[in-house]
């Protein structure tokens, strides 16, 4: 009878492979998408360690930038064709749309619409970091920079 029970248990567990993969065939991709926005300063010279790659970075395009800080991070589940709305600080904000998931080189397309910088379109390296450096600059005189990073998701809820 113990060898029986395995062979019983097989087709339960095939059934259920087909309904996961037809679950997941029904379901659209679905891209979790990462926005952080930076502060950058002449000012000081406090580099916040969770940033300090992109701090680096930044500074091949303009070193006089020295001090970098974390003023919000926002995630979003979003489903393929999906637009998210992102605040940053103050008014600001970034429109990002995801235009496909994981494709075969597990590179994710976002489009993004950052106030005063107009559209980027990209293909990105899930988990890698994709820095925006913008004009916008706060009352005290910091840059703002936003930092996108997107990752495949495996939630499943609706709310996009």
């Amino acid at each position: 009878m113990k060898r029986l029970l395995p062979w019983l248990a097989l087709p339960t567990v095939l059934l259920g492979f087909l309904r996961t993969g037809a679950a997941a065939a029904d379901e659209p991709d679905r891209v979790r998408v990462l926005v952080v926005a930076i502060l950058a300063t002449d000012a000081n010279a406090n580099v916040d360690p969770r940033i300090a790659c992109i701090a680096r970075e930044v500074q091949k395009l303009d070193p006089k930038l020295t001090g970098f800080r974390v003023a919000s991070a926002t995630r979003k589940h979003l489903s393929v064709a999906a637009t998210g709305t992102f605040s940053l600080i103050d008014n600001e904000q970034v429109e990002v749309t995801v235009e496909h998931g994981p494709d075969k080189d597990k590179r994710v397309g976002l489009r993004v619409k950052p106030t005063g910088v107009g559209e980027i379109t990209y293909n990105t390296t899930c988990g890698k970091c994709f820095p925006i450096v913008t004009r916008y600059q706060t009352k005290d005189k910091e840059r703002l920079i936003i930092a996108l990073l997107a990752r495949p998701s495996h939630r499943k809820a609706n709310v996009p």
